[in-house]
């Protein structure tokens, strides 16, 4: 005998844990952040000042994640207008405590 089951053996012998299995494959397919990639926006949004999100634009220029006139461009409308130009600031935790709400009401 080889120890192996089959699928329809695993179900008769484990139902409460392929159900947990199902349950959890659910809600991990409802995680609202899945796959998400944040924007170089996302990150500004996060600086606590326009010298800041000037570091963070430096920085993705540098690494090639943004091009120089889309840099040039986000560091005009920083000067021209607030940091809060691009949007509301961003505080800490904030995709946890969006996550955190998204499942309480799912």
């Amino acid at each position: 005998m080889s120890g192996e089951m089959s699928y329809e053996e695993f179900i008769e012998a484990m139902p409460r844990m392929l159900d947990a299995l199902r349950r959890r494959r659910e809600r991990l397919s409802r995680d609202p952040l899945r796959g998400y990639m944040p924007s170089p926006i996302d990150f500004i949004r996060r600086a606590r000042s326009i010298e800041e999100a000037m570091e963070v634009i430096d920085y993705l220029e540098r690494r090639g994640e943004i091009s120089k006139d889309e840099a040039d461009r986000l560091r005009k409308k920083l000067r021209e207008g607030s940091l809060e130009a691009l949007g509301p600031r961003r505080s800490y935790g904030v995709y946890l405590r969006y996550a955190i709400t998204d499942e309480e009401q799912g």
